[in-house]
């Protein structure tokens, strides 16, 4: 059934699925009533939450009235019933401006109108806001807004995990990336009336997607991140890819084998001093941020709005390649023979450092802050390009 957005087509849609059940017919009055969407889209839901902001925080005696209407709905229990989730309380928070310059602001902004609704509806019907009571926004209104908040949380999260001062984070990137593309084409289903828009953004991160596959210091990154290593690649990427950032670290390694191969102790012999630096607790706090990006649920519409069509560490330790005997004799080699043969022992020694390194189990956040020491004894190659790499930005927000 087709109708427009007025409020009291919801009400003939509620009591036809109760009169229809009474005579044994299934009706669902969300189900079967086509919305007109684009009525709703066509009232720009944003620029409504924009001009819902300014006009509530224009001056202070309308910041304090919203707060206090927030406390006394608190206090008296008005909001029971009213909130999402079985919430009896709003926060007591202020409304959020965005800006066209900072990332996520649009965001923050939506996120906070759709917090406070409730309270900024008993705001806008009050008799002294008879001037801006025309911003009041309906049922239908706040659905589509929903939706938009919806679609760009996604790419918050990942910007989130990203945007870390202290953290490395490069190493995070193209998986995040990647997993917002999985993400946001999950949505062009659940959300099919803004399919059209998020097939944009798709457009434009495919492409990102595909010249960061492209970039070594991408594929270094997570290669020398120990909970990544190749595994990601492995699952998300083509073989060929995969086989190319894995020769991509193999030259890297071989460049810093040039420089003079340090010892690799034995693992038994090795003491991993206990370690009170702030690398784990930033390496948890990073593999948190990717959790909260894989469990957004983008199968359920959060709108009223339902129009569907391991290795041990003894594995680790290598024997040391046996020197030639003391007294035997070698050919005499030509510079560039000799040169030619480095280059080869550099490439073993990167080719068996490589091995070792894939062979051992992944590490969790949790032991991020002895793995540096590992790496820089168990894998010194391996170490000296993660001190290439580990200070490249992964986002230039911080540093805005």
């Amino acid at each position: 059934i087709t109708m427009d957005n007025a409020s009291n087509n919801d009400t003939f849609m509620l009591e036809l699925e109760i009169e229809l059940e009474t005579r044994g017919i299934p009706f669902d009055h969300t189900g079967n009533h086509l919305h007109v969407y684009a009525d709703a889209l066509s009232n720009e839901p944003v620029g409504q939450c924009r001009s819902i902001v300014n006009a509530c925080r224009h001056s202070g005696q309308r910041r304090r009235r919203l707060q206090a209407i927030i406390e006394e709905g608190n206090n008296n229990g008005y909001w029971k019933g009213k909130l999402p989730d079985d919430k009896e309380t709003l926060p007591v928070l202020r409304l959020l401006r965005d800006c066209s310059t900072r990332w996520s602001s649009t965001f923050k902004m939506i996120d906070r109108v759709l917090t406070l609704h409730p309270a900024i509806q008993s705001f806008l019907q009050e008799i002294q806001n008879a001037d801006i009571a025309h911003l009041s926004m309906d049922s239908k209104d706040v659905d589509v807004l929903r939706d938009i908040h919806q679609i760009i949380e996604v790419p918050h999260a990942a910007q989130e995990l990203l945007a870390s001062e202290r953290t490395p984070t490069l190493s995070m990137a193209l998986p995040a990336y990647e997993l917002l593309q999985t993400k946001w084409t999950e949505l062009k289903g659940t959300i099919w009336e803004l399919a059209h828009y998020i097939e944009i953004g798709l457009d434009k991160l495919a492409n990102y997607i595909c010249q960061g596959r492209k970039t070594r210091i991408y594929a270094l990154a997570m290669i020398i991140n120990p909970s990544l290593k190749l595994e990601w690649m492995k699952v998300h990427w083509d073989a060929s890819d995969v086989r190319k950032a894995r020769e991509w670290t193999l030259e890297a390694v071989s460049m810093r084998s040039e420089q003079g191969t340090v010892p690799t102790p034995s693992i038994s012999t090795l003491q991993l001093p206990h370690s009170t630096n702030p690398t784990s607790a930033a390496a948890q706090s990073l593999m948190a941020g990717f959790g909260r990006l894989t469990k957004i649920n983008t199968s359920v519409r959060r709108s009223t709005t339902s129009l569907l069509p391991s290795a041990t560490h003894s594995d680790l330790a290598a024997p040391l390649p046996l020197s030639p005997s003391f007294g035997q004799s070698t050919p005499t080699l030509t510079l560039e023979e000799q040169m030619q043969r480095d280059l080869e022992e550099d490439r073993k020694d990167a080719e068996r450092e490589m091995q070792r390194y894939e062979e051992a189990a992944p590490l969790d956040a949790t032991a991020e802050s002895t793995a540096d020491i590992q790496k820089e004894l168990i894998f010194p190659l391996l170490f000296r390009v993660a001190m290439d790499v580990l200070p490249a930005q992964a986002s230039s927000v911080p540093s805005e």
